[in-house]
């Protein structure tokens, strides 16, 4: 995320069953315990960092634990951004069609 953000909502618009039982919900990565995971903590400048394949699994496997939220018009995930915070979009392979969702962030004012 970009360093100005402040926080997101995240309004899930699922079409289908289908949908609404798959894992198109963001997923939140928790600190895994005495796992050195200030190695993934973001810089505040430099902070819209995406992760390489290799880097990727590095992070899933030694750092951090996913936490998956549903895709379900009843889950309205509200998250504030941090320099150690990470939140991504993972999927199953399947194509469920486009993942209609609305995102509302809040960022800094910024002063020119």
């Amino acid at each position: 995320d970009r360093s100005s953000k402040i926080a997101s909502f995240m309004i899930y618009l699922p079409t289908t069953d289908e949908e609404r039982n798959s894992i198109l919900g963001t997923t939140f990565w928790k600190p895994k315990p005495f796992s050195g995971n200030r190695y993934y903590a973001q810089n505040i400048i430099n902070s819209n960092k995406h992760l390489n394949n290799k880097e990727y699994e590095e992070f899933k496997n030694y750092s951090y634990d996913p936490i998956r939220t549903k895709f379900q018009e009843d889950y309205i995930p509200l998250f504030f951004r941090s320099s150690t915070s990470w939140h991504s979009f993972e999927h199953d392979q399947k194509d469920l069609g486009t993942r209609i969702s609305i995102n509302i962030n809040f960022n800094f004012p910024s002063w020119s």
